[in-house]
């Protein structure tokens, strides 16, 4: 071990020829000697290099204090100045010290060529894949996604799952032999301080794990995962788009943030999988992600919980227990309630709606940040006859069965489920232009789509459709045959089971 007793007066000489001028003379540095730190800190950091005692993160962390230390030495504290012999001393260690961290840097380096493009751990056995989310929401589109790919898939793939700390319902405990990992600093919210412990522990995770497969979900997750998977080496890494984030309603600093962060971040990735063109589109309009490889998957929907509908008993009573009379006109609004999804536009047009037709009721289901907003609007233009507020409930296709029409004023989307799911109960839907509805629905042929925020129209629309019978059911008709055909999630697995098993060959 070197000796704590080093004398600086012997390695001046040496840091002399180093550095050849340089004023100052003694302080001491919130009342800790520097040369005491020199005499003690500098050998042990040598020590623990050879004998391996620290591990090289933590000396880094420690060379960089130093080295930190050494940069103040132009300020003047506590009414002292440095000896000029000892800061030619800690001029020559911060040198070294660089160096010494300039080696740490390339082992790290070299660690992460051999884990991002070396050999395969799992070749010959089942594939690791590690799906992350930002939280599980209550009926999320995301969640159901990623939920019926792990359970159709986990026989033939090791499946792991990684979320935040905000966790409405969990489906996944249901799935055998699926590993579920929580972190709790991952929250919805920008916070620099969480996120970037996030980021640690995304990163320690994935070397651990060392998965063969990083597949992020959700804006949050899909930008901390998709670094941590990077730089934890991991060999393929899959951006599941579900919309776009930047479409949100939002200031214009916010908004040339995150396109500026999607641009310089979305490189890391080595396929995108987006639920609709249109996402793609939007995309590449800002330039993101030109020459990275994208597969289109639409969201994948159990339809056998849709297009058998409920019996005429349960449906009676379902009526009932709502409210809602025989005679009565009935839409439907499905949807976390948010500035996004935009319910208080569908309230607006339901207010001018049951102008004429009184017997109008609208069910609201879901839960959300925007609930109070809703009910306070409600209450304010005397609606309560016409609106149910039935929260969050696993009942979607009972409801949809229930339903005369589906209206969607969502401000953003990645592909509307919803719509989907309406047109599998052969319920026909009016709504905003937003991202995906086109890929489901053809204007005017198989339901109506109004421009977005044109409340206006989309009365007028909803007022065609409860005019006329027999459109609603020639729309729903269409929509049905053309949904039936393409959103069975067993199209949706297969598509990512040929991805999975062909990563390994690239």
């Amino acid at each position: 071990m070197l000796s704590y007793t080093l004398r600086y007066d012997i390695v001046f000489k040496i840091c002399r020829t180093i550095q050849n001028s340089m004023d100052g003379s003694k302080y001491y540095l919130l009342g800790i000697n520097l040369d005491l730190i020199f005499h003690f800190v500098f050998p042990f950091l040598i020590y623990a290099i050879l004998v391996k005692f620290l591990k090289p993160r933590k000396i880094f962390v420690i060379i960089l204090c130093i080295i930190l230390l050494k940069e103040l030495n132009d300020f003047y504290i506590f009414y002292y100045y440095m000896d000029i012999q000892l800061k030619f001393v800690l001029s020559g260690l911060r040198d070294i010290l660089i160096s010494i961290s300039g080696l740490l840097m390339i082992h790290y380096f070299i660690g992460w060529i051999k884990r991002r493009f070396g050999t395969k751990k799992n070749v010959g056995g089942k594939l690791k894949i590690l799906h992350t989310m930002t939280w599980l929401a209550p009926g999320g589109g995301a969640d159901t996604n990623v939920y019926l790919t792990i359970k159709e898939l986990a026989d033939e793939f090791e499946m792991h799952l990684a979320t935040g700390g905000e966790i409405h319902h969990n489906p996944f405990t249901e799935i055998e032999g699926v590993k579920i990992y929580v972190c709790n600093d991952l929250i919805r919210p920008i916070s620099l301080w969480k996120d970037f412990k996030s980021l640690l522990y995304f990163i320690k995770l994935i070397r651990k794990e060392k998965y063969d497969i990083v597949h992020t979900h959700e804006a949050k997750a899909g930008l901390i995962t998709r670094l941590a998977a990077f730089f934890g080496g991991c060999q393929y890494i899959i951006y599941g788009l579900h919309g776009v984030t930047f479409n949100d309603p939002m200031s214009r600093l916010r908004y040339n943030v995150l396109v500026m962060v999607e641009k310089f971040t979305v490189w890391m990735v080595d396929l995108i999988v987006s639920v609709s063109q249109d996402c793609i589109d939007e995309y590449h309009k800002k330039k993101i992600a030109l020459k990275i490889p994208v597969k289109l998957i639409y969201s994948g929907i159990d339809i056998n919980r849709f297009v058998n509908p409920p019996s005429s008993t349960t449906l009676q009573e379902l009526k009932e227990q709502l409210g809602i009379g025989s005679c009565d006109k009935i839409l439907i609004n499905i949807g976390r309630f948010s500035i996004s999804k935009n319910q208080i536009q569908t309230l607006q047009a339901l207010k001018d709606v049951i102008i004429e037709h009184p017997d109008t009721k609208c069910i609201f289901v879901g839960e959300g940040a925007e609930l109070d907003n809703c009910k306070d609007y409600v209450n304010k233009h005397g609606m309560q006859k016409n609106v149910v507020f039935r929260g969050f409930t696993r009942e979607i296709g009972e409801l949809l069965h229930l339903a005369d029409l589906l209206v969607i004023t969502s401000l953003r989307e990645g592909l509307p489920r919803v719509v989907v799911e309406a047109s599998l109960c052969k319920v026909a839907t009016v709504g905003f232009e937003v991202e995906g509805i086109r890929e489901v629905l053809t204007d005017e042929e198989s339901g109506f789509v109004v421009p977005s925020g044109d409340v206006k129209k989309l009365t007028s629309r909803i007022i065609d459709m409860l005019d006329n019978e027999d459109l609603r059911s020639k729309f729903a008709q269409k929509s049905f045959e053309y949904t039936k055909s393409r959103w069975d999630h067993h199209f949706m697995v297969d598509e990512l089971r040929q991805i999975y098993n062909s990563s390994s060959e690239q």
